[in-house]
């Protein structure tokens, strides 16, 4: 059935609903004529109430929605929500009674569990009627009152901004489709959106236009923690990365400059980015978790289009400080520089890109005669001139940057300096928090991403949490059900059992561009192995006290005897458990603990696979860690947990990146030292989902 028939239909029920039940009033109707009409037998002929009646007509369309296709049906609603929105913008049509009882109606359906057995199933229009039926009773029942419409603009926001998106298109984009509300040639708007934007920019100024863009940036830095805020700007991220793109063309032109152009160009951004649904901007959005594959959808391109990752820069420099130090040789060999004037020239240019963000109309550039004039007690000028040579992009970035959702096609993330086009040894300021990992990655990638890499930061982590935690941090095999096992870290402070494990895999471009077989992989490579080697640990621990073995030995030399442990660890009864997967790269929201036990949720609930050749063996791997992971956590469940609650079981476990760690290991940020901190943490839910911005508020 088309939305408008489905529209005039759900109508159609709900008038009759309420005809049916006009003879209810709270103040007259007898409880008996109440039973009698809607059918309910009482359990008691003492203790009769209407609660009780409502109680069973929730019971009765609760079991109606779980013989749907509840995403099916929750689909269903979205596409009559846009609908209606997009008839009362465009014709000024009072929707308000009947977009209030669908909106009451998606609550039932938003928290019904999706039943397997189900998915595919045709939505029965009789069983529809029979659910709008029950939900308009139960409304009327409840006293639920109307005049909800006007809260719908922040409850229901990604419904009106889809909306005004495609009202802006029917007027503005000849060549737009509409469909009862609905953009029916996405693609092909989007497309000539985004060539609009670019003919701008160039019209524009493409030097001009990323000075624009880096002064959004300065308006939004926080010098507490030299990292930027949330913009309302939803389109920031977006025009940077284009502004990028365009500067560092083979031929960058000039531009007029007109303040007009500036305007459109944002405008036009925001309708493009505002066709396709995935901006996070209130609490609820991620909270619960039904299918798996929109959630991480959802959560991916959110991150992708909107959100910035960031660090906070210091911490990058610390982290690079002490990995570089395994690498000396070959910074040499490859770079041409070593690490001291690295780490002296990098921290320079960092100090004057932090100052200009906090400096209101400061330059937004920097040459090498600046830096030479700065560092000629330190650094000679041919080592800078080296630097900036080699550190420094030399490509068209983000080349094939043509869709907004193309992310596989955004390269500029791992560069640091953008030189100035047309200017010798000029570069455009890095933005620190966001451009600091960029510097990570351009170096790694200049020493050709040394295969140690992971054991080198695995290290770093480990004198990091010695340091910080005031304990020290074991690393080394044990014996766990007949088999040889490996921790990165055990430390235990007061009654606290810190698990730590390292992992540098990176969130790739291809997962980052909406790819879940990748994202799964990536996720799995990062944070599933990790917690399998965590619970895998606590669940040794929890066996007795644990023998540990230098990373050394083999399995048969720890089972015969002939290599001796090095330490025994046993805990406390009433020991706290804390696992924590360390990255050095940030995974945006699923860094963040709801999120966390919203993929723990899933992988409980579901199996993964895919149909991609070249992706089946690794999603078997994939599963049987998954399903390793479940037996632990079971038996976990049995002997320290709540057998029913995963979340209880799921609580201390943290996804953190080195500069999440930095933070809370910061003593500017609080008193409570870090074992607390970390314990503190997993009660942490910001409501914009980046746990940076509160942290210095919370912890």
């Amino acid at each position: 059935m088309a939305v408008r028939e489905s529209a005039q239909f759900i109508d159609y029920i709900i008038q009759h609903a309420e005809k049916s039940i006009r003879f209810y009033s709270p103040q007259t109707t007898e409880l008996d004529d109440l039973y009698h009409f809607f059918r309910v037998q009482e359990k008691s002929k003492h203790a009769k109430s209407l609660n009780e009646i409502t109680e069973i007509l929730r019971n009765r369309l609760n079991k109606r929605i779980s013989k749907l296709d509840t995403a099916l049906l929750r689909e269903k609603v979205i596409e009559l929500k846009k609908f209606h929105l997009y008839h009362h913008l465009k014709f000024k049509i009072d929707i308000s009674h009947n977009y209030d009882y669908l909106g009451y109606f998606s609550g039932f359906i938003l928290t019904a569990i999706d039943e397997l057995n189900n998915k595919g199933k045709q939505l029965s229009m009789i069983r529809i009627s029979q659910i709008i039926m029950l939900s308009v009773w139960i409304k009327r029942l409840s006293h639920f009152t109307f005049g909800n419409f006007e809260s719908s603009k922040r409850l229901d926001i990604e419904y009106w901004r889809y909306a005004e998106t495609v009202w802006y298109v029917e007027k503005h984009v000849p060549k737009g489709i509409i469909e009862d509300g609905i953009l029916m040639n996405r693609e092909e708007v989007a497309e000539e959106l985004f060539l609009r934007i670019e003919k701008r920019i160039q019209s524009y100024g493409p030097v001009r236009f990323l000075e624009y863009v880096l002064e959004e940036y300065k308006k939004a830095f926080d010098s507490s923690t030299e990292m930027y805020n949330r913009s309302n700007k939803v389109t920031r991220k977006f025009l940077y990365n284009l502004a990028l793109k365009t500067v560092t063309l083979p031929s960058v032109a000039e531009g007029k400059g007109y303040p007009e152009t500036l305007k459109a160009i944002e405008k036009i951004t925001e309708v493009l980015l505002h066709l396709y649904d995935y901006l996070i901007d209130n609490e609820f959005q991620l909270m619960f978790v039904n299918d798996p594959i929109p959630y991480l959808q959802k959560a991916i391109f959110h991150d992708s289009l909107y959100k910035e990752t960031q660090y906070p820069p210091e911490s990058t420099l610390t982290m690079l400080n002490v990995i570089l130090e395994s690498y000396r040789e070959e910074l040499i060999e490859r770079i041409g520089i070593e690490k001291e004037a690295i780490m002296v020239i990098s921290r320079e240019i960092m100090s004057i890109a932090i100052s200009s963000q906090q400096t209101t109309g400061s330059e937004n550039k920097i040459t090498a005669d600046e830096l030479i004039s700065r560092l000629y007690k330190r650094v000679s000028p041919d080592v800078i001139v080296t630097y900036l040579n080699q550190l420094s992009s030399t490509k068209n970035l983000n080349a094939n940057f043509q869709h907004p959702l193309d992310v596989v096609h955004i390269d500029a993330d791992s560069e640091w300096l953008v030189p100035v086009p047309n200017k010798e040894l000029e570069y455009f300021l890095p933005l620190p928090s966001i451009s600091c990992f960029g510097l990570y990655d351009k170096i790694k990638g200049l020493l050709g991403h040394p295969g140690d890499f992971g054991l080198v930061f695995e290290r770093f982590i480990q004198q990091w949490m010695t340091t910080h935690l005031g304990e020290k941090v074991y690393s080394g095999k044990y014996i766990y059900d007949g088999k040889e096992a490996e921790s990165d870290g055990i430390c235990l402070v007061e009654n606290y059992v810190i698990i730590l494990e390292s992992k540098i895999k990176s969130l790739t471009r291809v997962a980052r561009s909406g790819h879940i077989g990748k994202l799964l992989l990536d996720l799995g490579g990062a944070f599933i192995d990790s917690q399998l080697q965590a619970y895998r640990m606590e669940s040794a621990l929890r066996d007795g006290p644990l023998d540990l073995f230098d990373s050394d030995c083999d399995y048969r030399a720890m089972v015969n005897g002939n290599c001796k442990p090095f330490t025994r660890i046993e805990t406390p009864p009433n020991a706290v458990y804390i696992r924590i997967s360390c990255t050095p790269f940030h995974f945006g929201i699923f860094n963040e603990s709801i999120v966390l036990k919203n993929i723990f949720i899933s992988l409980i609930r579901y199996s993964f696979g895919t149909d991609e050749d070249d992706l089946k063996k690794k999603f078997v791997s994939f599963e049987k860690k998954r399903e390793l992971l479940l037996e632990i956590m079971a038996k976990l469940q049995k002997i320290a947990y709540h057998p029913e609650r995963i979340q209880e079981l799921t609580h201390h476990s943290h996804f953190l990146s080195f500069g999440l760690i930095y933070m809370l290991s910061c003593s500017k940020t609080t008193t409570k030292n870090l074992a607390q901190r970390l314990r503190s943490l997993a009660s942490i839910q910001s409501g914009d989902y980046d746990t940076y911005s509160i942290l210095k508020h919370i912890l």
